[in-house]
């Protein structure tokens, strides 16, 4: 009876500290609301005009096979020789053999015809209640996008009967929603709500702009415990990182990989990623502010040296006079007449493939930057006490890496550890609350939605995060070596357990 009756006492724990504006029905919209996708959150298609001609991300089976029958042996040649360029050319040739379709011409434009499909929904579906998502070719100008995306809400308007519309903007999409409201101004526009927004921009995507790709054995075993961080087999996954890691073999990929890529970054940078990467305009929108002048240098002096680059930087540099230089003041002043909120995540460490791997991210977009300003701690550590003397600590993150008090807007951000960067399912019912709330979107105003929450994978249980710090203990070098070669053996013999009962 006691195991039930604790049973039934945990359930109902869970449940109460699930944040209750998460349900459906709990505020009343009152306007179309408009979804504004990231990037690459739309598929390209050869023809724009005809959603069958889409082109498709290679499958595992399309990467491994060209890597093992290519590849590979092009490596073992370089190991042999310490010859990096056929390996390099071959490395070009395999990755714009599968993204050829997403190149851009030199002037920034796509190529031929290709592009988002993007029907509009019929006038008869659209109501003042509707939900739609703005589909756009993420490749391209942030003006070109927002002037299309400005027709599209004249068409929502139009049909709808509504006076204005509310933007949900993931990611690349709080560029397009900034850049819309700068050049259209916010009177078509009640409330914005920026999920993850790239708008300061990704410290990887500057630092590769800039030239500057970097490996460490430590990033790539953090990159790696990230990215499988919800699969099944995590814990042996894990666990064989560990066991990688103190043998020091990760640090000698480290080595390997730095030392190779040095060798062949000429190549690369001039076959394949500034072809396909830096003409993109939208990349550039997404490199933060203090590489955008060095790597536009970089490129634009190095690889983007003729005549019929000067469109392509011409666009880079009207966005960063028009909008960047001005996004504070134009987000500013939205807010005063708008709803204007931010949802941020934390928890995870950059991609292992430059110098800032340690940032705190949601596996993309650095935290700092999609909450527009909150002070972060680097991966693995915490704030230290020197730090939060004289903070107010209900700004601080229960884990003390999250500062919200120098955000840009404090008191309408929202942080949620441990949920990743595409898993917009899980925060999309909390936009609507955001937005059509009865009062304004401000942490005082909603008490039920905590300013720091932490997000359950195995669950999908979104809830207020009021765990309590605890300082590091110093961890005695060979116990921990002990603690994490043990674990590795348990979860293995956890899988080799499993997979002999589900042979029987």
């Amino acid at each position: 009876m006691k195991k039930f009756l604790s049973l039934i006492l945990s359930i109902i724990l869970i449940f109460t500290m699930a944040i209750p504006a998460f349900a459906a029905d709990t505020v009343k919209q009152t306007c179309p609301t408009i979804y504004i996708h990231g990037f690459m959150g739309s598929k390209i298609c050869e023809d724009k005009n005809d959603i069958s001609t889409k082109y498709t991300f290679p499958s595992g089976d399309e990467i491994l096979e060209p890597v093992k029958n290519e590849l590979l042996p092009a490596l073992l040649t370089y190991i042999a020789t310490d010859n990096g360029e056929p390996f390099a050319y071959k490395l070009c040739e395999i990755v714009n053999g599968m993204f050829e379709g997403y190149f851009n011409n030199s002037d920034g434009t796509a190529k031929g015809n290709s592009g988002s499909y993007m029907p509009y929904p019929s006038a008869k579906s659209i109501t003042a209640t509707s939900n739609l998502e703005f589909i756009y070719d993420w490749r391209g100008d942030p003006f070109k996008i927002a002037a299309d995306l400005n027709d599209f809400i004249d068409y929502v308007l139009e049909h709808s009967g509504a006076e204005k519309v509310a933007l949900r903007c993931h990611s690349l999409g709080s560029v397009i929603g900034t850049t819309y409201l700068t050049v259209f101004g916010s009177s078509k526009v009640m409330g914005i709500v920026f999920d993850s927004a790239a708008l300061l921009g990704v410290t990887y995507v500057g630092e590769l702009l800039c030239g500057n790709p970097e490996f460490a054995g430590d990033a790539l075993t953090r990159g790696f415990k990230d990215l499988l961080s919800e699969n099944e087999y995590n814990e042996l996954i894990s666990g064989a990182l560990d066991i990688l890691e103190i043998a020091g073999i990760t640090d000698d990929a480290g080595r390997f990989l730095n030392e190779l890529i040095q060798k062949i970054a000429p190549i690369l940078y001039k076959e394949t990623l500034v072809p396909l990467f830096a003409h993109w305009p939208a990349a550039w929108a997404m490199t933060p502010d203090k590489y955008i002048d060095e790597g536009m240098e970089y490129i634009f002096n190095s690889y983007c040296t003729g005549e019929e680059y000067k469109v392509l930087k011409g666009k880079i540099e009207k966005y960063n006079k028009e909008v960047r230089a001005t996004k504070y003041d134009t987000l500013r002043s939205f807010d005063e007449n708008g709803r204007m909120a931010v949802i941020a995540r934390y928890g995870y460490g950059a991609l292992p493939v430059s110098p800032s791997w340690d940032v705190l991210t949601d596996t993309v977009v650095d935290t700092k930057h999609a909450s527009l300003g909150a002070e972060t701690a680097t991966v693995g550590t915490s704030f230290g006490n020197e730090y939060l003397e004289g903070k107010d600590l209900s700004l601080i993150s229960p884990d003390r890496t999250v500062d919200a008090s120098t955000c840009l807007f404090p008191e309408k951000t929202w942080f949620i550890k441990n949920i990743k960067h595409d898993r917009t399912d899980i925060t999309k019912p909390l936009h609507a609350e955001l937005l059509f709330g009865e009062e304004e979107a401000t942490v005082e105003n909603y008490e039920a939605l905590s300013r720091f929450m932490i997000f359950d994978a195995e669950t999908e249980i979104l809830s207020e995060d009021n765990s309590e710090y605890k300082e590091p203990v110093e961890e005695n070098e060979k116990v921990s070596v002990f603690v994490k070669v043990m674990k590795f053996f348990t979860a293995l013999f956890e899988f080799l357990t499993n997979l002999l009962k589900d042979k029987k």
